[in-house]
């Protein structure tokens, strides 16, 4: 991964997660460092029992944090199949387009957690419409969302490619969860040009 000025070809998200896929893991740690951990403040005390569902969950890489808080399940969605096939510990794999309807029941979740992913959307309201409707009433999702500088250039093999993204604005993520009837808080991450939100049914 790097930031080369020269024009790279710009694929969309599922074609390019589905190349990375294998070598995803080896971006863990960066993106470990980046959130510093600051997210998990907005995660409840108690997960005995709740159901979580992860959206662009990629290779599962947030599960090491639920995995010894006694949750009930762990879903992961994602677009990239390959991505899904790399995760080993959901207790549920969706394929899915979160730009369209999410195949899950309405109010049957407690938390969503939705990292990296909101910047390859392109229809911002039906994600938070179809977040609402999922999750259970007066429960939480926790979204952390960031400003590229400068695209990630990815390089498999030969082939250099960057993932094409819409570059939403906080404003304008505030703006359409509080359309859409979410409470917010948040948090910036320093040096990041993150923030991390909590958004609230």
């Amino acid at each position: 991964m790097s930031y080369r000025k020269q024009k790279v070809e710009i694929i969309e998200p599922q074609k390019g997660y589905d190349m990375i896929a294998k070598e995803y893991k080896k971006y863990h740690k960066k993106l470990d460092m980046w959130d510093q951990g600051l997210w998990q403040r907005f995660l409840p005390r108690d997960l005995y029992w709740k159901v979580v569902l992860d959206v662009g969950a990629g290779d599962c890489r947030l599960y090491k944090f639920l995995k010894d808080k006694g949750i009930k399940k762990y879903i992961a969605c994602d677009i990239s199949e390959k991505m899904l096939s790399q995760c080993k510990w959901a207790n549920e794999k969706i394929i899915c387009d979160l730009n369209q309807h999410w195949p899950i029941e309405d109010e049957s979740v407690d938390i969503i957690l939705a990292f990296f992913v909101i910047l390859h959307l392109e229809d911002l309201n039906n994600f938070f419409s179809e977040a609402y409707r999922v999750l259970k009433p007066w429960w939480r999702m926790i979204v952390l969302h960031h400003i590229e500088r400068r695209q990630e250039v990815f390089k498999v093999g030969k082939k250099e490619f960057k993932i094409k993204n819409f570059g939403w604005r906080f404003d304008e993520i505030e703006e359409m969860a509080k359309y859409n009837f979410f409470e917010a808080e948040s948090m910036e991450i320093p040096n990041g040009w993150g923030k991390v939100y909590l958004f609230k049914r």
